[in-house]
C-alpha cells in the first residue's frame, strides 16, 4: 500500500482504489469512488495548508497531466 502525503484529486466521473494504504491530507474526486480494500483517508489541514501556501493553486505531476 502506498504513503501519500498531500491531496488527490481524481477528474474522473467514477474512480475505483485497489489496495490498502494510506492517503493523509486530502482525497478530492468529482464522482462516485469505490474500493474493495481498506485505504486509509486522514484529513490533515496543517498537510493542506502547507501544500496550498507553498505550491500555488495547481501543481502539475511529471507524467500526470494529460491534455489532449
Amino acid at each position: 500500500g502506498a504513503r501519500i502525503h498531500g491531496v488527490v484529486y481524481g477528474r474522473s466521473a467514477d474512480m475505483e482504489i485497489s489496495g490498502a494504504g494510506l492517503v493523509q491530507g486530502a482525497f478530492v474526486a468529482a464522482g462516485h469512488v469505490g474500493s474493495h480494500s481498506a485505504p486509509a483517508v486522514v484529513y490533515d489541514a496543517d498537510t493542506v495548508a502547507r501544500i496550498r501556501l507553498t505550491q500555488g493553486a495547481i501543481v502539475r505531476v511529471p507524467g500526470g497531466w494529460r491534455d489532449f
